[in-house]
């Protein structure tokens, strides 16, 4: 191996230094080791432990090896809502259907009273019915005050006007509906007024009684159909990560017993 110096170097150095023989360098290459581990890989934000029944918290690594607890995502009120007003809404709506058209003086029947005339025999009376054939037409009889006979049980809008005596049944007249006549004849003469009397409901009454008759079904059906659904609500909430799904839907359940109690005073207290 040659090593050079530049002239000045040369010129001044020592006559005996110029006569030593220069030492000679070594250059030592000490590789390591093939049983020397050495340690590879790349950085990356891994969990370092994941959150168990002690309720640790979990942590990651990220690139530049700073630990990093994660945030734990806002509370949901949208998905809280959603939850809690699914089974709300269910109980809600027929009990708001109810309140407007359950109401039981809606189709109540009516009544209507006309006076029986004497047809001039002493014994016979007559009168006239205006009777509105889309109507239905519930009860009549014949009274004058102390006693009374009833019409027959029929479906149609001819009725026999009939009286009740020592356990036989006497048939004194008719009312036909149709025609507006009422005929009464008792067989005897009496100073007593006699009035027709019948119970009626109009065709309004009738679609009203159907329709509060059905809310009122829909209204016990629904009973068993929320609380179901505020469960369902609340299973697909938790097994999907939504929690404030979850808790909503908790949260209806919750109220369920509140709502039915308060809707079942209001209707019938």
């Amino acid at each position: 191996m040659r090593i050079l110096i530049n002239e000045t170097d040369y010129a001044n150095m020592e006559p005996e230094a110029m006569d030593e023989k220069p030492e000679s360098i070594t250059f030592a290459m000490n590789p390591p080791e093939a049983s020397e581990p050495t340690l590879t890989g790349v950085v990356n934000e891994i969990p370092l432990s994941p959150e168990n029944s002690q309720g640790q918290q979990n942590y990651v690594i990220s690139q530049n090896g700073v630990f990093i607890v994660p945030e734990k995502p806002p509370f949901n009120w949208k998905e809280f809502y959603i939850g809690a007003g699914i089974p709300v809404i269910i109980m809600i709506i027929p009990i708001l259907l109810m309140a407007t058209y359950g109401d039981p003086i809606n189709y109540m029947s009516l009544e209507k009273t006309i006076a029986l005339v004497d047809d001039g025999d002493g014994t016979a009376y007559i009168g006239t019915i205006d009777f509105d054939m889309d109507d239905e037409l519930l009860w009549c009889q014949v009274s004058d005050g102390e006693n009374a006979a009833r019409c027959d049980y029929g479906d149609g809008y001819n009725r026999s006007i009939e009286y009740r005596r020592d356990g036989q049944t006497e048939t004194l007249g008719y009312a036909n509906f149709e025609n507006g006549m009422v005929y009464f004849d008792y067989g005897g003469t009496s100073n007593k007024t006699n009035v027709f009397t019948y119970g009626y409901q109009t065709a309004e009454q009738i679609a009203a009684a159907e329709r509060a008759s059905f809310i009122e079904e829909l209204f016990f059906t629904v009973c068993w159909i929320s609380p179901i659904a505020a469960v369902i609500v609340s299973i697909i909430g938790f097994s999907s990560g939504k929690k404030s799904l979850g808790y909503g839907g908790l949260t209806g359940l919750a109220l369920y017993p509140g709502i039915s109690f308060a809707a079942l005073v209001s209707f019938f207290f």
